[in-house]
């Protein structure tokens, strides 16, 4: 989460001190049973060696989500940051505030009435949805405003063999339109751009279960944001299955929910997890 007001930029640091990075220890302290673990031991202010690049990349892939307290990150550092992990996202939806100097930064502020209190993984109505989110705190609220995340991997291990058949065999439909209901309802200012956006037809068909390119672990592939229906079967069967899931996969035993403190750092796998932004917090 970033505010809305500047960030300062410090002083580069020289050659001489970024190679100090390869003489720090990481450590990665799991968090919960399914989901989570805090990373220490990582200079985030200046390009990663290769060898801990790869590291975090392993880890993120094992744990879903990763907490790394900085020393604090400018915009630019975080967008070099990101870069290392892959090509920066152009965001798919026009209704977010986008820092000027740094497009591809979405800045989430309460004040522009960015939320994201439901449960979802970004975009998956693209048929090539984002693998990695970075997300940074950079002023966060004196109470509140906690970030969920649940496991769709364990999610999708604790079901029985009958059901992990029976989904393996299904699509469903992925709709950026189904956030333009949650957004006449709550009175957004937004609506008339996420209308916009409908006559670009933003959805695409997923597996119902999909397979983890990088562990070979099997994970749910349907959210309650942007799913609106399973293919090829009865809508009263669509309705149902799509329940179920949802109640099933949301178990507290499947979560972690991140207490932010302010220069967090949080990273994390779309493909093994979905995310919910607690809206408990004031302006």
């Amino acid at each position: 989460m970033a505010g809305a007001d500047a960030w300062e930029f410090p002083v580069q640091q020289t050659a001489r001190e970024r190679l100090k990075e390869d003489f720090i220890s990481m450590e990665i302290q799991q968090l919960n049973g399914h989901i989570g673990a805090r990373v220490t031991g990582v200079e985030t202010g200046h390009a990663l060696a290769d060898s801990t690049l790869a590291e975090l990349q392993t880890a993120v892939w094992r744990h879903h989500v990763l907490v790394v307290p900085t020393d604090g990150l400018t915009p630019r550092q975080l967008l070099t940051l990101s870069e290392q992990f892959g090509t920066p996202e152009d965001h798919a939806t026009s209704y977010h505030q986008l820092m000027e100097e740094f497009p591809h930064i979405v800045v989430l502020d309460s004040t522009s009435d960015s939320r994201s209190d439901t449960w979802h993984g970004d975009e998956t109505f693209l048929p090539r949805p984002p693998i990695l989110n970075l997300l940074y705190g950079h002023r966060i609220p004196a109470h509140g405003g906690e970030t969920a995340f649940l496991s769709t991997a364990a999610a999708y291990d604790a079901l029985s063999d009958g059901m992990q058949k029976l989904l393996g065999e299904l699509t469903a439909l992925h709709d950026l339109a189904m956030t333009l209901d949650w957004a006449w309802r709550r009175g957004q200012e937004h609506v008339e751009a996420m209308a916009q956006l409908l006559l670009d037809e933003r959805r695409t068909s997923h597996p119902v279960v999909m397979t983890h390119p990088e562990t070979g672990r099997k994970w749910l592939n349907v959210n309650s944001t942007y799913t609106r229906f399973i293919e090829n079967i009865p809508p009263l069967e669509s309705e149902a299955l799509l329940g179920f899931l949802y109640q099933h996969m949301q178990q507290p035993e499947f979560t972690y929910r991140h207490r932010w403190q302010t220069q967090d750092l949080v990273i994390w796998d779309q493909r093994g997890s979905q995310h919910y932004g607690v809206l408990d917090y004031d302006d």
